[in-house]
């Protein structure tokens, strides 16, 4: 007969009572597969400036005095709000992103809006943002925490096709004799 590892009977779960002596999981180890069926249930973010809305927010939140839980939310996310900011943390220390970026996030993430190019105030922070987005997004992408749109132009699946057809394409003009 093995050994019991559990001595508390409130943090080992039976399948039903007959088998008490035969602990199927512990507290922890249902918490565990809680969230894993959460973030494989997940909805990833539409795009790089939502994933972004929903950082600043949670981070807010988290100031004001929330906790932040997983699988506590309406909607599950593929990722905790610290994931996206050590995404910016890496392309800040990479110098990628510039401190400027870094402000520009951070003031349009509060209003929920990014800037509107239209205003001349708002002209070089439109650029700023559009530029971090830009470095944001495939990252995002390749982690899985925003969703790969079809016929979106930061799409790897079709810039690879794109690039097939391009080779084949260059191929057959070879093979043809023409440039």
């Amino acid at each position: 007969m093995p050994k019991e590892q559990h001595t508390h009977q409130e943090d080992v779960h039976y399948l039903n009572e007959d088998d008490k002596h035969k602990p199927v999981m512990s507290d922890k180890q249902i918490q565990k597969e809680k969230r894993a069926r959460f973030y494989q249930e997940a909805v990833p973010f539409e795009t790089a400036q939502e994933a972004w809305f929903w950082f600043i927010q949670a981070q807010e939140a988290k100031a004001d005095g929330a906790r932040i839980t997983a699988g506590q939310g309406l909607v599950g996310r593929p990722c905790e709000p610290s994931d996206i900011l050590k995404v910016l943390d890496r392309l800040y220390r990479n110098r990628i992103l510039k401190w400027d970026h870094c402000l520009v996030l951070r003031h349009y993430g509060r209003k929920q809006m990014a800037p509107d190019e239209r205003y001349v105030k708002e002209r070089k922070a439109a650029h700023l943002w559009k530029e971090a987005m830009t470095h944001l997004y495939p990252i995002l992408l390749r982690k899985n925490i925003i969703k790969d749109k079809e016929g979106d132009d930061f799409s790897f699946d079709k810039l690879s096709h794109d690039a097939a057809l391009f080779e084949a394409s260059k191929n057959q003009n070879n093979f043809d004799g023409r440039l």
